[in-house]
């Protein structure tokens, strides 16, 4: 289906014909995007698990899991949530819209409007990506609408596990604006999500982690209906947190000075690896042996000076031994093999 709306922004590098310097003005044109149609044959569900009573699930198409909107004061019926957008009531709606698109108000120009003489292109350019990726997140299956989502993994809290769609959060508009299906940012975001299959681990680490009587906490009742959809996570992203930490500690209130020789030495191969260099292209092998070497190093010459906490160490020997664990497979279709 389409949907035709007014899409605004605000513009902080506008000059109109009554003056000479820019000022910052909220801007409108007219967009059509186009929203995904299918039908739950052709998104089956893929997990499915309950929390406090209640029962939530996911569906799996083209290699993507998606959830159903919950926006509060509103439906999951794709039409209604999207005449918020193009009706007379029109706004932004938290759980759907938020985050990604903006709605017009009394002081909104219009893009073309005649007393316009320049504004930010790329501004108007970042607006339209938003509205582009939000309308590529969105998925009507009969009727219902649905949004993209991360794979269900557990994810610990301080008291409990529980199943956890969401990603990271990825605008840099702080989290007032936080899209649907993302939460805050988190150090040991990759870290602390497990898969479906290691409840037991989960419970584990929740305990050296947080302190949390295991044996109290229950893991929530889970079921995968399409087990190919679960797996695809990323291990690079845990060993990128575990660099992220040493860069973090090295860049703190002490710094270099007080940093042991043996450790900045180790550091060295880490910085030349991060320098200016695409993240999804580091090879996540020499990574692992250059974090490797780090913990052994830290945990040999800087321990006593308490520049690494040892709650982040516990995290980046959990970063390598995941890794190291996991299995691998080079091509698509190849059958995975053990790491050594």
């Amino acid at each position: 289906m389409q949907i035709t709306f007014e899409l605004s922004h605000m513009n902080n590098h506008v000059r109109t014909t009554h003056s000479q310097t820019t000022r910052p003005v909220r801007l409108k044109e007219t967009v059509t995007l186009n929203i995904r149609e299918v039908t739950a044959a052709d998104a089956p569900l893929a997990v499915i698990w309950q929390d406090d009573e209640r029962e939530f699930h996911t569906r799996w198409h083209e290699d993507r899991h998606y959830r159903k909107v919950e926006a509060p004061g509103y439906a999951s019926n794709a039409v209604e949530l999207l005449d918020t957008l193009a009706g007379e009531g029109r706004r932004v709606i938290e759980g759907f819209t938020f985050g990604f698109l903006d709605v017009p108000d009394r002081q909104t120009y219009d893009i073309g409007h005649r007393l316009l003489v320049d504004y930010d292109g790329d501004a108007r350019a970042k607006a339209r990506d938003d509205a582009e990726e939000w309308a590529s997140r969105c998925l009507s299956i009969d009727g219902e609408m649905y949004m993209a989502c991360a794979e269900p993994r557990f994810v610990l809290k301080p008291w409990s596990v529980a199943v956890c769609t969401n990603f990271m959060e990825s605008s840099s508009m702080g989290t007032h604006w936080r899209r649907p299906n993302e939460e805050e940012y988190n150090p040991w975001f990759e870290t602390e999500r497990y898969p479906l299959s290691c409840g037991e681990t989960a419970l584990d680490k929740l305990e050296e982690w947080y302190h949390a009587d295991r044996t109290r906490i229950a893991l929530p009742d889970v079921s995968v209906v399409i087990s190919e959809s679960l797996g695809r996570d990323d291990p690079r992203k845990r060993l990128l947190e575990a660099a992220d930490c040493v860069i973090r500690r090295l860049d703190g209130v002490r710094g270099f000075s007080s940093t042991p020789p043996e450790v900045l030495k180790a550091v060295i191969p880490l910085s030349e690896m991060l320098w200016k260099r695409d993240r999804e292209s580091i090879d996540p092998d020499a990574l692992v042996e250059v974090i490797d070497l780090l913990i052994s190093n830290i945990q040999r010459f800087d321990m006593a000076n308490l520049e690494f906490k040892s709650s982040d160490l516990s995290r980046m020997r959990e970063a390598v031994r995941r890794f190291l664990d996991s299995e691998i497979t080079v091509l698509p279709h190849q059958h995975p093999v053990k790491r050594p």
